[in-house]
């Protein structure tokens, strides 16, 4: 591989790794609307659940049980979707003005020899070669990372949603939802009742 071979494949990859950050970006807001669901039904069964007719029988155990898994693997996929989507540094090119001052000291250093604009060409060329190097090697690192982090999440998602159905399945044929219990009606009398004795 000659080294215009070699410094058009690191500039390729380098480009490549920013685009894999907008993807992976992307990739986020599925996993975020899927929380925020998931958040909602949890709550819902918690608000409605009839918290005053609980009793040690098995289908109250199981329902808290898979409600509870649901709600940890929801916790740890909050957790790794922030770490997926926050204060993930990425490094990028110096601004032009700073590869042209980096340039223009260059052919200040060299300006009293023979072969000086070769010089420059050659070192302000691997100026940038080392940039394109370091910076898409430490972006690909952060996007492995943010890539693992989020196949974490969705790992967890699946879990969540299969918890919660089957617990929405034992709230809902239980009977756990107290705006569909019948509550026993009290009945006060405030005064004698009159009873007649029809012959």
């Amino acid at each position: 591989m000659t080294k215009t071979e070699l410094f058009a494949l690191y500039e390729r990859s380098y480009v490549h790794e920013v685009e894999v950050r907008d993807k992976i970006n992307s990739r986020l807001q599925t996993p975020m609307t899927i929380i925020v669901a998931l958040i909602g039904v949890i709550a819902f069964l918690m608000q409605n659940y009839e918290i005053e007719s609980f009793k040690m029988a098995a289908d109250h155990v199981m329902f808290l049980f898979f409600l509870s898994v649901s709600a940890i693997a929801l916790v740890l996929a909050v957790y790794y979707f922030i770490r997926s989507w926050w204060n993930n540094p990425y490094w990028f090119l110096p601004a032009p003005v700073e590869t042209a001052n980096y340039r223009r000291e260059l052919e200040e250093t060299y300006a009293g020899y023979d072969n000086a604009d070769e010089l420059v060409d050659r070192y302000s060329g691997e100026y940038v070669e080392q940039k394109y190097i370091e910076y898409a090697s430490w972006n690909a690192k952060v996007n492995d990372n943010r890539s693992a982090y989020l196949h974490r999440c969705n790992a967890v998602i699946v879990l969540a949603v299969v918890m919660l159905f089957v617990a929405f399945l034992i709230f809902y044929f239980s009977g756990f939802d107290k705006t569909r219990v019948r509550k026993a009606q009290e009945v006060y009398i405030e005064r004698p009742v009159p009873v007649r004795v029809v012959k």
